[in-house]
């Protein structure tokens, strides 16, 4: 039986995961780490035909955004990739779905939201509440740019928002016009940070229909030259984690865990040190005592 691969993107992008939510199902983030390797799997996989990139998320970091768009874009040129929102499709989510072939979103999602947008905060004032002092030594005009205790100076404010900002924002601009095969001019006017709908979206030609997953699959299933009413397996990717690694799905959450286990069972070193070093373990165990390790 043919396969389709539905990759879910869901939450806000970020280039690692490192927070736990235990209200969902994959740590509230959409981690380049997480999304690079369901896109690589689906795109090695022959038996996979085309690809189903379901998203829900209002945007986030532009560094993962691209990266993660990169990889749709690999797996878009061996295979078809069609992109379908759900609630939420914003900012650096948009950005990503621009490499699939088609997108679809449902009649309110919330969609676009071509733009950028950075600053930071100033503890200062916070921290001395709290009764703490701060000081530091530095070299450089800009160096203390995004510190957490100093305002922007008026030149730093020129340089972030007239200079790093805006690039980001025009390649933002030239990406959407390409994919949607819009003039600049076009897609300045509906840019700018404005959100749509997807009814309005689909209007202003940001996505190709509207429709929820059916419709994708359906589009998917055509795009791969199978039959509409074809039966596929649906291949899920990432995959659902267990209750373990809901628990443990962070950096740190394993780390905790791996210092409690040597500190309660010692014999579990040698296996714990070959799984950093990217050893199979199914092979020590079968080549050998992990003792000799």
């Amino acid at each position: 039986m043919d396969r389709v691969a539905v990759v879910y993107g869901s939450g806000e992008i970020d280039r690692s995961s490192d927070m736990l939510d235990p209200f969902s199902d994959r740590g509230g983030t959409m981690d380049v780490g997480t999304m690079a390797a369901a896109f690589r799997q689906a795109r090695k996989d022959k038996s996979v035909k085309a690809v189903v990139f379901r998203i829900n998320s209002p945007g986030g970091s532009v560094i993962a955004s691209e990266l993660i768009r990169r990889e749709v874009e690999l797996t878009a040129r061996k295979k078809p990739v069609v992109a379908t929102m759900s609630g939420l499709g914003a900012s650096g989510a948009y950005w990503v779905a621009t490499a699939a072939s088609k997108i679809f979103a449902e009649p309110a999602t919330l969609t676009g939201s071509i733009g950028v947008l950075a600053g930071k905060f100033n503890f200062t004032n916070l921290a001395n509440k709290a009764g703490v002092q701060t000081d530091a030594i530095s070299r450089g005009r800009n160096v203390t740019m995004f510190d957490e205790f100093t305002d922007f100076s008026p030149e730093q404010q020129q340089l972030l928002h007239g200079v790093m900002l805006q690039r980001i924002y025009d390649e933002f601009v030239a990406r959407v016009a390409e994919s949607r095969k819009l003039k600049i001019e076009q897609v300045q006017q509906i840019a700018q940070g404005r959100v749509w709908t997807g009814e309005q979206a689909y209007r202003l030609e940001l996505v190709d229909a509207l429709g929820g997953f059916d419709a994708a699959l359906k589009e998917a299933k055509l795009e791969a030259k199978l039959a509409p009413d074809a039966e596929v397996e649906l291949v899920e990717l990432p995959g659902q984690p267990g209750l373990l690694g809901q628990l443990f799905g962070t950096a740190e959450a394993r780390a905790l865990l791996s210092r409690f286990l040597l500190a309660k069972i010692p014999a579990l070193k040698p296996l714990l040190r070959a799984q950093l070093l990217g050893v199979d373990i199914s092979k020590l165990l079968t080549s050998r005592p992990v003792s000799d390790f």
